[in-house]
């Protein structure tokens, strides 16, 4: 398996470094979810030459099945000569970086229902709305052995997934024919597959019905595509015993590619045959710093608390979206370069992770040196806000907003068995012991129990509690305060008219035509609040309404994964 990812790794940067530069992409604008986070889910809309149907392509929601990854990463690097693509290459980036298949729990079952526990349900908020502009789906996959109506043997048989075109069912409700589509598109990929032990078949787990075989289906990202949001969906699986990572990335692009053009989207891919053979070559120009120390080439460091590792790129022409983490196994869902604050006493090592592949080990190793800490005799919790660290005495308050992102560290010098506890709220799987250190906090109250969060007489604030059950000190606590974000606004104006709309509700204006600048205010929400208009995200540019034309404005709240409000305007 280390051999496998290594391979891939190398050889994947050479085709991208290579083909970037040969074919001409189309449109492209992205939204990033969770920014400042460890799990950033970055979504990439890419407008067609001609207008058609827009389709989601998405890959990485389970980390461990990097052939989808690579696959999207790809089509990020076509021309979509009609319609349009939206490209989510990596849907869970925590689990990709730890090359495993989740973290707390898998993300493609968490779309049955609306779940607020951990952050892969943030995740599936996100992904959901994404996938309500979208026109259909297509899921990318890698399962074990290949699939076979029939047993044949240990890895051809009903249980495996590999090599298939999976649906639900045949037709869903007389209008969306799913088989329709996979029968034309499997007939060309499979006169493109020379290796017929290698070629595709069609798995229809016919989930929508009380006697399917693959109950658990129904919790997928592609079942709810299909019987919530009424659109096509499909998964694509390859096989993970096929090692070679580019033939088969090659192959379910291909697959890709038929789809989408029997759902109307034609998209020209990159030609990346002749960059197989390309040698293999270590990366090049990726640097790890400590404080400006560059420490790449190091075997261990000296760790101190407040600490910030940073990477940086050298040499390289950085035509790429692969996701760079620091992890520690300690922390499986937490990438340490989020952080301004290094847990030094939790962890004995960090590594290097890049889509998967461990490049970098770096042991820590105990300092000598005595820490004086200057106070007025409080004991002192330790957190990070948002890009911020906090230092907050016991019984002490912190001001934050909805959607803020909370990291909890601990008690400053505190003891290694001490719990940290977010009252009400939980980080991760398993036995709850109410410890929530190390973790990624979004402050949505939807995620709380709510007996342990208070409101304000007004409704307008919540407050939560963190509490340290320390076995030396007792009584240890503070409060978080969470405040609404301000009422935000858009402003649309030219030399004669000048128009504020409150985003916070859904409204329909009429407005003269003409050419109108447009802003967020206030401006500090521009990094957190995104216009998509129709389908395709409004970045800063002019817009121009004709008389009769009708214009839909989604304000989207990147921090929680919700529509914050919807704007039509309408033209006289």
């Amino acid at each position: 398996m280390v051999f496998t990812i290594k391979y891939f790794f190398n050889v994947f940067l050479i085709i991208f470094m290579t083909f970037a530069h040969t074919c001409s992409a189309s449109t492209i604008r992205r939204i990033v979810f969770f920014k400042n986070t460890s799990f950033p889910l970055k979504c990439y809309f890419l407008k067609g030459d001609v207008d058609g149907p827009t389709i989601l392509v998405q890959g990485g929601i389970q980390g461990d099945e990097i052939s989808g990854v690579l696959t999207a990463e790809m089509l990020l690097h076509a021309k979509v000569n009609k319609g349009n693509l939206i490209v989510i290459p990596r849907a869970n980036v925590p689990a990709i970086l730890h090359y495993t298949r989740g973290i707390n729990v898998d993300l493609n079952r968490r779309f049955d229902k609306d779940y607020n526990k951990f952050y892969e349900d943030h995740l599936a908020r996100a992904i959901k709305l994404i996938a309500s502009f979208s026109d259909g789906l297509i899921h990318l996959h890698e399962g074990s052995g290949f699939y076979s109506p029939v047993y044949i043997n240990e890895l051809r048989n009903p249980r495996r997934f590999g090599q298939s075109y999976i649906i639900d069912t045949t037709v869903y409700k007389k209008h969306i024919n799913l088989e329709a589509v996979v029968k034309k598109a499997i007939l060309k990929l499979n006169s493109y597959i020379k290796n017929k032990h290698y070629s595709f078949k069609i798995f229809n787990t016919n989930t929508i019905s009380s006697t399917t075989k693959y109950p658990e289906q129904r919790k997928s990202f592609s079942y709810y595509t299909l019987t919530r949001l009424e659109k096509p969906a499909f998964a694509i699986e390859v096989s993970k015993d096929i090692k070679n990572i580019l033939w088969k990335t090659d192959v379910q692009l291909r697959a890709t590619q038929y789809v989408l053009s029997e759902l109307g989207v034609d998209v020209e891919l990159p030609n990346i045959k002749e960059y197989f053979k390309l040698m293999y070559q270590e990366i090049k120009g990726i640097k790890v710093f400590l404080n400006n120390h560059d420490i790449t080439n190091k075997k261990s460091f000296e760790a101190f608390p407040f600490l910030n590792i940073a990477i940086r790129k050298f040499d390289t022409k950085d035509v790429l979206h692969e996701e760079i983490g620091i992890i520690s196994n300690k922390m499986p869902g937490l990438n340490l370069l989020t952080l301004k604050y290094l847990p030094y006493k939790e962890i004995k090592s960090i590594i290097l992770s890049i889509d998967g592949r461990r490049i970098k080990k770096w042991d820590l190793k105990k300092h000598n040196k005595k820490e004086f800490v200057f106070s007025k005799g409080h004991d002192i919790f330790v957190c990070q806000l948002n890009n911020r660290p906090v230092m907050v005495p016991s019984g002490e308050s912190i001001s934050a907003c909805e959607g803020d992102r909370l990291v909890l560290f601990g008690l400053l010098n505190g003891s290694r068995d001490e719990v940290i506890n977010l009252k009400g709220y939980l980080t991760r799987a398993g036995k709850n012991i109410g410890q929530d250190l190390y973790s990624d906090i979004i402050l949505d109250k939807d995620f709380f129990i709510p007996k342990y969060i208070t409101f304000s007489k007004d409704k307008k604030l919540w407050t939560c509690e963190v509490v340290a059950e320390d076995r030396r000190r007792s009584n240890l606590f503070f409060k978080v305060v969470v405040h609404p974000l301000p009422p935000s606004y858009i402003i649309l104006y030219n030399n004669e008219i000048q128009a504020i709309i409150g985003l916070d509700s859904d409204r329909q204006i009429e407005l003269p035509k003409g050419l109108y600048k447009v802003h967020i205010v206030p401006s500090f929400l521009e990094n957190r609040i995104v216009l998509l208009k129709d389908r395709f995200p409004f970045d800063g540019e002019d817009l121009s309404l004709k008389k009769g034309d009708k214009v839909n404005l989604y304000a989207i709240d990147t921090n929680l994964g919700i529509i914050k409000g919807k704007i039509s305007l309408i033209a006289i």
